[in-house]
């Protein structure tokens, strides 16, 4: 199920080059679970310029559906100022685009009353209710990022003074969140930025609390993969299927494991 914007001519703000563009309107998780990491890292709105690489954020109407929930938000942006009748034509759309994508069985009455968000940002915020996020976990979510700015445009004095006061916020999360605006800036062709977010991340992981209880489980983790190694090895044509079930549980058993995991040149966190 597909429903966009076929050859909508965009003009780049940075470079003025126009180019043609295509955004997905409809994000449905059911059909396409990637769609809901998309809409709350603001991917699903964003094109790059070809020319300069310029991101920028595209005013669309678009809908999220995710039937487990029972949840269908359609956000149309007052900038394109579109007439009541307009607006409800592509409600109409829309939503007859996701019912006619599901099963009998599937279409409910949820589906007949759409619920409609004045703000992309209020369709990222009904996402997380429906999530059991709460406005005072957003608000405090909100801030962390505010911070997580402030620190990557601080200098080095600066940024280790910072790191001292707010080490306790420095936490899994945000981390976590320095992860995503790495991937995000690495999707959009800013390699020199997502470089950047990674060296402050390495720093962080070297100076604050939590970083060093990662580390930590990092290092108790290699350890523990060296020493199966060496157990294995040793065992050589001696292995046998019941001595090496019995390995696995002897080291499940074990509380060293990693927080994170090394992938493409990157720590995702866990």
């Amino acid at each position: 199920m597909t429903f966009s914007r076929q050859g909508a001519v965009i003009t780049c703000p940075n470079c003025h080059t126009q180019f043609s563009a295509q955004i997905d309107q409809i994000l449905d998780v059911q059909q396409d679970p990637a769609a809901k990491i998309e809409l709350l890292t603001g991917q699903a709105t964003t094109v790059q310029c070809p020319n300069c690489g310029f991101v920028l954020t595209v005013a669309t109407p678009l809908a999220y559906h995710d039937a487990s929930k029972e949840l269908l938000l359609i956000h149309i942006p007052m900038e394109l100022n579109l007439s009541n009748q307009e607006q409800e034509r592509i409600v109409g759309q829309m939503t007859r685009a996701i019912t006619d994508s599901l099963s009998m069985e599937q279409r409910k009455g949820y589906l007949l009353n759409p619920r409609r968000t004045f703000t992309l940002q209020g369709m990222i915020e009904a996402v997380h209710e429906a999530d059991g996020v709460t406005k005072q976990m957003l608000e405090a979510r909100r801030q962390k990022v505010a911070f997580l700015q402030e620190l990557l445009e601080a200098d080095d004095e600066q940024r280790d003074a910072m790191i001292e006061e707010f080490d306790a916020d420095i936490d899994e999360e945000f981390f976590q969140m320095m992860s995503v605006m790495i991937e995000t800036a690495l999707v959009n062709g800013q390699q020199q930025e997502a470089g950047y977010i990674a060296t402050v991340r390495d720093e962080l992981l070297g100076k604050t609390t939590y970083g060093q209880e990662v580390l930590a489980s990092m290092q108790a983790q290699e350890a523990t993969v060296q020493e199966v190694a060496t157990v294995l090895q040793a065992m050589g044509q001696n292995a046998t299927r019941e001595s090496i079930l019995d390995l696995a549980v002897e080291f499940s058993e074990s509380d060293d494991h990693l927080r994170g995991e090394f992938r493409n040149g990157q720590w995702s966190f866990l």
